[in-house]
């Protein structure tokens, strides 16, 4: 009898994590345009674009611009391996350049939005976020 408790218990603590996780959502995917047309929907949940073109400048400040005219500026860069990469493979290139090795998924929850212009003079939306995870 004591084991049928235990087996049941073992059941349920296994059931209820698959519930638990299972309630929790992924990032919502969205595409630049429609980011780019309703910013505003966006503030404060957590989103992911499927392309980016992150860089790092000589501060250690980056930006992640899109194939639009949004640009992600995140103050940290998430996992370390790809905020080495970034800053090892990327660092001092323009993300107007958009190398594809320099190309990559980026999840975030944007904090505040500011209209600006890029190193070529284009207006461009600029999502800022406390951290950014990249996957390459």
């Amino acid at each position: 009898m004591r084991s049928m408790r235990i087996i049941g218990l073992a059941t349920f603590s296994v059931l209820t994590a698959g519930v638990a996780a299972f309630g929790q959502a992924g990032p919502q995917k969205v595409g630049w345009r429609e980011l780019a047309a309703h910013p505003e929907r966006y503030l404060g949940k957590r989103i992911e674009l499927s392309a980016a073109y992150c860089s790092s400048d000589e501060k250690g400040a980056f930006d992640c611009s899109t194939d639009g005219p949004v640009h992600v500026a995140p103050a940290a860069l998430a996992p370390a391996r790809a905020r080495q990469k970034v800053e090892t493979d990327c660092g001092g290139l323009d993300t107007i350049e958009r190398s594809r090795s320099c190309r990559a998924r980026i999840r975030f929850t944007p904090t505040s939005i500011r209209r600006d212009t890029d190193v070529a003079g284009k207006r461009v939306l600029v999502l800022a976020a406390d951290e950014a995870e990249l996957s390459f």
